[in-house]
This record gives C-alpha cells, structure tokens and sequence, in this order.
C-alpha cells in the first residue's frame, strides 16, 4: 500500500521539482529546494494517511475508536517511505543530470550524457563517438552561414528547460562570431511526444527557415504554457501561415521518419540526453559538448578551430 503510494505520487513529484528547478539553481538555492522537496512529500504523505483513514482525521479524539497498531504508524511509515525516495530522487539528480542534461532512457536503460570535459591548453579533444555525426545538408535548419567553417549541431527537445536555457546561449555565439559559426538545430524529443518537433517541421515547409527560428524562439521563451496544439496553431498564423495548411500538415505526420533518423544520427553520435551539442571543426572533426553549458565552454571548444 505504502510503496504503492510512493511509487506513483512521491517519486513523480519529488523528480518533477528536481528536475525542472535543481540545476537551474546556483549553490545558495540548493538546500532550499531540497527542503521544498521534502515539505511537498510530507503532505503528500498527509494527504494520502488523510484518504486512506479518514477516521483519523475526521473523528474527535473523544469519541475516535481505539487506533490499530497500524493506523498509528501509517504516517511515520508513509513520511518514512518518502525520506527514501527523496534519497533515491537525490541520487538520480547526481547520477542522471548533473551536467544539466535531460537523458533518454531505454528499456534497458540508456546511459547518461558524459559531462563534457574542460579541453587541455585550449586544444579540444575530439569524441570518437561524434565523429559519427550525420553531414550538415539543405535539409537541416540552420541559423547563421551555412558555408560558416565551425557548425555547432545541436540535438533538441522543445519540452527539456535544459534547451530552453542553452537556446540564448547557441543564439549570442551565432552572432558574436558573425559568419564564422553556424547553428544546427536537430530534433532528439525525449520528454515527451514528438509534437512540437513535427509542428516545427510544417512550419519550416510553410514559413521558411527563418518561421522555423522564430518558431523555437516562441516555444522555449514560453515553454511553460506554449507546448500544446493550440499554441502551435496560434504562432502559425501570426507567422502568416495558413492555418488549415499547417493542420494538414501536423495530422499528416510526414515529418516523424524524419525526427526519428534525427534522433538515430544523434544516437550514433554520442547524444543521449538534451541539449547534446557537437562542434564541427573546418576539417570534419567533431567535439560533444554535453549539456546547457556557459558560452565560456563552447568557445574553448571553436576558438582553437578557427
């Protein structure tokens, strides 16, 4: 009954807070959400002692029937039950996200993105496994030059707050290098559904590249309320497009193969989480650069290619 309990609403709970405010926090915020962690699991704990004995709660001490051994533990143990899994919440936060990544996660369970480590003397070291990143082509998107010499190829998911957080980031290097460093967007929905991914694509077919980046822009500057078909539909017709064009071609679902050979090539490239960024230098070679780092890192990473 208990673990029952902390299975579905604890540990959902617990991971959702962690998730979306714990490494978006700096060093003073991080005991002050772990203890807002806490708090929510122990009224969870009440609330769920309160349903499943409302005599408990709703009888007067007076008249309240003499309590079971049971009953008078059922809220040490179910607070105690939600101690363990804040634990076990706190452990995933330090082994599956520490570098501000959202990782995938398979049937058999997908390894995290590795952090990406500091270059040595300014020189960065290739990965072996982003090598094997797929050729930028005309049918990706791409901001900034196309001919630029470094293209950063980004794998994205319109749902992770990682992204979101990264998104300025990747826009300022585009515009501080000014033709030197292309921008890459692929799709790697991890999250989620693959929606806004496939509402991306039709308004790239119908708007053009530049209503696909104003497109991002809108769904990460508004992430909270913006991930949903109405919110789609409203951006598509304040960039001009038809409406019944675009549900046509959402419900169509003619850009899923191609989403999911974006995922596949990220796959083959090292990415199993988002934002997984990889550099690619003038001569073909590619550097991962995991997680919503600071500019600082992705220029370690450029300035020794250019």
């Amino acid at each position: 009954m208990f673990v029952r309990f902390a299975n579905a609403d604890v540990v959902r709970g617990s991971i959702h807070i962690i998730n979306l405010h714990y490494f978006m926090a700096d060093d003073s915020m991080k005991d002050a959400i772990k203890h807002e962690v806490i708090e929510h699991l122990e009224e969870e704990a009440k609330k769920y002692i309160k349903k499943r004995f409302p005599e408990m709660y709703d009888t007067p001490m007076s008249t309240r029937p003499k309590e079971s051994r049971l009953e008078r533990l059922a809220l040490p143990i179910a607070i105690a039950f939600a101690g363990l899994f804040v634990g076990i919440g706190l452990i995933l936060v330090a082994v599956l996200g520490g570098d501000g990544n959202s990782s995938s996660s398979g049937s058999e369970g997908t390894p995290t993105v590795p952090v990406a480590q500091a270059p040595t003397d300014n020189v960065p070291v290739p990965s072996g496994s982003a090598d094997n990143v797929p050729p930028v082509t005309d049918d990706d998107h791409i901001l900034g030059d196309k001919d630029a010499p470094v293209k950063v190829v980004e794998y994205s998911d319109f749902a992770c707050p990682f992204c979101a957080s990264v998104h300025p980031t990747l826009k300022q290097i585009v515009d501080e290098y000014d033709g030197e460093v292309a921008w890459v967007y692929r799709h790697f929905p991890v999250l989620g559904t693959n929606d806004a991914a496939e509402a991306s694509e039709c308004i790239a077919e119908l708007g053009g590249n530049d209503a696909f980046w104003n497109f991002t822009d809108y769904i990460f500057d508004n992430q909270a309320t913006a991930i949903n078909a109405a919110s789609y539909e409203q951006q598509a017709q304040a960039l001009g497009i038809n409406l019944s064009s675009f549900q046509e071609c959402v419900s169509s679902g003619r850009y899923a193969q191609k989403i999911q050979e974006q995922m596949d090539g990220g796959a083959d490239s090292g990415i199993t989480g988002t934002p997984g960024n990889i550099v690619i230098g003038p001569d073909g070679s590619a550097y991962l650069v995991s997680g919503a780092q600071p500019i600082s890192e992705f220029k370690n990473v450029i300035d020794p290619l250019l």
